[in-house]
């Protein structure tokens, strides 16, 4: 990705097409996140955040998969994860997919556009989230197999549109 950086915990994606799936490599803390933005039209493949906490991506594009079952966005393990103001489409596998093993808390994915989840939009989920504690807002899910799916407690979903069931 990227190097250029506003300040030590924000990332600017310039214009561009990034073909690669961003491993984010550090935790950021409840004061200092550590935060991805885009700075233009960057489109970015994809992110998988494993172990990591306190990270934010925002108004980011990602998408653009050739692969059938690359995610837009897999959190594994993770904790306090923000994911706002992206448009996630065309992922290869589940637009935002939460490990099913090891699973993630107090995330909040809100604002964001998810379409065509899955392979040609034909076989995914928008947002797929095992854990606790996670907010689901505000998102306008589309042309995807199935909209949400949450597993686990004290999960909110509010506010969401589903619309043009892709099955």
């Amino acid at each position: 990705p990227p190097r250029s950086t506003l300040f030590p915990y924000t990332t600017l994606f310039r214009s561009g097409t990034y073909n690669e799936v961003v491993n984010v490599p550090t935790s950021g803390t409840a004061g200092n996140p550590i935060i991805f933005v885009n700075n233009g039209t960057a489109l970015v493949t994809g992110f998988t955040i494993t172990s990591k906490n306190y990270i934010v991506l925002q108004g980011l594009y990602i998408g653009n998969h050739s692969s059938v079952s690359t995610p837009g966005v897999y959190l594994t393990a993770t904790s306090h994860i923000t994911i706002t103001q992206c448009n996630i489409n065309y992922t290869g596998g589940k637009g935002i997919r939460f490990s099913a093993t090891n699973a993630s808390d107090h995330a909040v994915i809100a604002n964001n556009i998810i379409i065509w989840s899955g392979y040609n939009g034909t076989g995914d989920y928008g947002i797929d989230v095992y854990g606790d504690y996670n907010l689901i807002d505000s998102n306008d899910i589309s042309h995807a197999a199935d909209y949400t799916h949450v597993h686990g407690s004290y999960n909110v979903v509010r506010n969401n549109t589903f619309h043009d069931s892709s099955s």
